[in-house]
């Protein structure tokens, strides 16, 4: 039906991949049409699948100059 199962309360950005997280860190916007296929998420592409997110868009907040997650 297109469902699917709702995410934890907390998720962790360092289980999604290091190069995802500089990306991030770098003030960079990430689109993904495949996390299998990305070089950006390839690494983490079963920790992205196992929340539903194959294909997505994420973008970096700073709050007060500062990375903040």
């Amino acid at each position: 039906d297109g469902t699917i199962e709702r995410l934890p309360n907390q998720l962790r950005l360092a289980d999604f991949g290091a190069a995802l997280v500089q990306r991030l860190r770098e003030g960079r916007a990430l689109r993904v049409e495949d996390s299998r296929l990305d070089p950006v998420t390839i690494e983490a592409a079963a920790a992205l699948e196992g929340i539903g997110a194959r294909a997505f868009v994420s973008a970096p907040l700073f709050k007060d100059g500062r990375f903040a997650v």
